[in-house]
């Protein structure tokens, strides 16, 4: 409809700047009326707008990511996005803009490259103009996951997190390319590469290689960030692996962030772990700490794990559970 009127009022203007006879010495006139529509229509659809296009628009919108408080939630990032003349843009703007924003988090200055507000910029683009944007996100993810130094191939996991379109739009060079740069990545990179990886069905094989050769400091951050069972079930194999009391008090880290989602199965494996698996846990603080918190919270039934206990060596556990601080018994 903007088309249409705005034709409109270019078809009368011709008529009005190369005056047409209606009839024999009669003179086109518009009406007042005609006039005052064609007025607001060129305000409303033309004027009332800013200026967007061309590479100045371009860098303004860049200059917007560029700051320090550009918003980090996508519908926030809409509104600023929409306000720096991306709302009704051209579909060459469009293009400009998340070209720039998509080789900008790879190679750009230190503004764009690797910020966590240029993530949020490419998301929100890709929700307001899906189809202009996405393939030509595709077309750059691809071209850069083949070019760009080895040193910024950890970037991918940044938009892998903010941006779950990513590993979709990567061919398969570039995906064998993202699974050997987690493979090959320091424990450094990959504390917080695998807790990503994680999510993607295709990485979870090399997330669980890597886990094994991840040390243990590293894997507590792993545990602290991400709930995953393959993370839970790591930090109760080292757990139970644990052959002094004082490993088993540095290990219990591990296994303590996901205290709440441990399954029966792997609560009951922790109890009998002692007799079991050859755990030195009884004398480890941590394990009583353990035994507290799955019997307060009623993990087990309390029965079974009083039981178990005694069956165990931890004797002297189930019978401070089962009496209260002051001596008497709870129930």
């Amino acid at each position: 409809m903007e088309i249409v009127e705005l034709e409109r009022l270019h078809d009368d203007r011709n008529r009005c700047a190369h005056p047409t006879y209606q009839a024999s010495e009669q003179p086109y006139v518009p009406s007042a009326e005609l006039a005052r529509s064609h007025l607001v229509h060129a305000v409303r659809y033309v004027l009332a707008r800013a200026p967007v296009q061309g590479k100045a628009a371009t860098v303004q919108v860049m200059r917007l990511v560029e700051s320090t408080y550009f918003p980090l939630e996508v519908e926030k990032a809409k509104v600023q996005l929409r306000s720096a003349g991306l709302d009704r843009a051209r579909e060459s703007f469009v293009r400009s803009v998340i070209d720039s924003l998509v080789y900008g988090y790879f190679e750009g200055g230190t503004g764009l490259r690797g910020r966590q507000q240029v993530i949020v910029a490419i998301r929100a683009m890709a929700e307001l103009y899906p189809n202009v944007c996405e393939p030509r996100i595709r077309r750059a993810l691809n071209s850069l996951g083949r070019t760009v130094q080895d040193a910024l191939q950890g970037f991918f996991f940044g938009l892998l997190k903010g941006y779950q379109r990513t590993w979709d739009l990567l061919e398969a060079d570039n995906r064998d390319r993202v699974r050997e740069v987690l493979r090959q990545s320091s424990d450094e990179i990959a504390q917080y590469a695998i807790p990503i990886a994680l999510d993607y069905l295709d990485l979870q094989d090399t997330c669980a290689e890597r886990l094994k050769r991840l040390p243990l400091k590293e894997l507590v951050v792993v545990a602290q960030m991400s709930k995953h069972p393959m993370v839970i079930e790591a930090g109760v194999n080292l757990y139970c692996s644990s052959k002094s009391f004082i490993d088993a008090n540095v290990n219990y880290k591990v296994v303590e962030p996901s205290i709440d989602d441990l399954s029966p199965a792997q609560i009951r494996r922790i109890l009998v772990a002692t007799i079991a698996e050859s755990a030195d846990l009884l004398g480890a603080h941590s394990f009583r700490a353990f035994c507290v918190h799955v019997y307060q919270h009623e993990r087990l039934p309390r029965a079974e794990i009083i039981d178990t206990l005694k069956e165990n060596g931890g004797e002297w556990i189930a019978r401070d559970l089962t009496r209260g601080a002051d001596g008497t018994s709870p129930f």
